[in-house]
């Protein structure tokens, strides 16, 4: 393998273009080598990806090797590129570096959680965008275990793309119908963020109508919003 180096300052914006998308499994997370000077200083990891779905371009392997540098210090307080040993399945934006896979960023993450289950056979909708494509994804409740509690997390950092508000309160509107407790709950809470200053009133409607059938009671209490 030719020695990895980090991307210029200019591909740190330049990774949503990257060839290669795929959702997979991301585990055994290992340290490569020293840390490598940098501003911040970086260090070379190592991760197997289990692929489950492709999302954009062609990867023949069902299991491939990626490489990505992380920050050296990881104590840093937003959400930074790191996988660690254990199972996470997430979508990655990759590229070929050489004949190796390398994610299209560096340090700053550029990778979605799926905590919803797997997809089995899951295509994308050619024409649909890959910000719709992520929401359906992550608001669709797959197949194998699922945490309960990670998925009710991770809603919040899917909900609120831009241009997809109909399609959005559609997906919220199924899990607050159909799931129970920390899904259904958490899918309230989001759909009650469109109640209140949505300029299209009918998808207002449509949000406030779906938290009253769902049995849920929403408000605000001293650390935010919150539905029971």
């Amino acid at each position: 393998m030719p020695p990895l180096r980090p991307y210029d300052e200019r591909a740190k914006y330049d990774w949503p273009a990257a060839p290669l998308v795929v959702v997979g499994v991301a585990e055994g997370d290992a340290l490569i080598g020293r840390p490598v000077p940098a501003e911040p200083p970086l260090q070379l990891h190592r991760v197997t990806v289990h692929v489950e779905n492709l999302l954009r371009g062609t990867i023949p392997e069902h299991t491939i090797t990626v490489y990505y540098f992380a920050l050296a210090n990881l104590n840093f307080g937003t959400r930074i590129l790191i996988f660690h040993r254990e199972p996470a399945r997430r979508v990655l934006w990759l590229r070929k570096d050489g004949r190796v896979y390398r994610t299209a960023c560096d340090w700053h993450n550029c990778t979605v959680r799926i905590e919803s289950g797997a997809h089995p056979g899951y295509r994308p909708d050619p024409n649909a965008s890959m910000d719709q494509t992520l929401t359906e994804l992550s608001l669709t409740r797959g197949e194998g275990p699922v945490d309960d509690h990670r998925f009710a997390q991770e809603m919040g950092y899917i909900v609120g793309r831009a241009g997809l508000d109909g399609y959005t309160i559609e997906k919220l509107r199924h899990l607050a119908l159909t799931e129970s407790s920390e899904v259904k709950y958490a899918a309230c809470e989001n759909l009650w963020t469109y109640t209140e200053g949505e300029p299209d009133k009918r998808l207002s409607e449509r949000a406030r109508d779906t938290v009253a059938a769902a049995g849920c009671t929403c408000g605000n209490t001293g650390s935010g919003l919150a539905c029971h």
